[in-house]
């Protein structure tokens, strides 16, 4: 009788688990996949008033860029970004970088040594992150000018760049 009471316990615990893991990999289909509407969001800038949000820029290439002053990638992205920011905004490319620092004193120590002509917005504790189901830093998502997530890109090293550029440029143009 005790050897059967076992069972069942395990039989119990063991399709708990199944459940359970069932669960969490189904947590990724809840992730912002492309062909989706960018969620809807309103966020401060950092350093200025008023607040800003992707459904202000429609009919405009938007990269929305996750970053935060710790992440060692974001140290490399944010000076191509800029460079491409400026050679590309007066066709129709925006960057909208948002931090995610704990500490703003952090992220803005990180902006003297790398300034940038975008806007940067303040993320931390905002649920935003969790609209878009962040799983590293950096994380990007290339936003067509309808709002359409179009593409998505983690992490980041300097030959992405032109990776980066070309679907803007591919986007820009299929608009035009």
């Amino acid at each position: 009788m005790k050897n059967i009471m076992m069972k069942t316990k395990y039989k119990v615990v063991i399709s708990i688990l199944c459940i359970l893991f069932a669960l969490l990999g189904a947590q990724g289909s809840w992730a912002l996949e492309i062909g989706e509407e960018v969620p809807e969001f309103s966020l401060s800038q950092m350093g200025k008033d008023g607040t800003l949000s992707p459904q202000n820029l429609k009919g405009k290439v938007i990269y929305v860029d996750f970053w935060a002053s710790w992440c060692g990638p974001c140290r490399i992205s944010f000076p191509g970004l800029s460079a491409l920011r400026e050679e590309l905004h007066d066709k129709g490319f925006e960057i909208y970088a948002i931090n995610l620092d704990e500490n703003t004193k952090d992220a803005k120590k990180f902006l003297e040594e790398f300034k940038v002509s975008y806007p940067i917005l303040q993320g931390y504790n905002t649920g935003v992150p969790e609209l878009f189901d962040l799983m590293g830093m950096p994380t990007a998502y290339l936003v067509d000018q309808k709002g359409i997530v179009q593409w998505k890109h983690s992490g980041f090293k300097e030959k992405d760049l032109s990776k980066i550029k070309k679907k803007i440029l591919e986007m820009i143009s299929s608009e035009s």
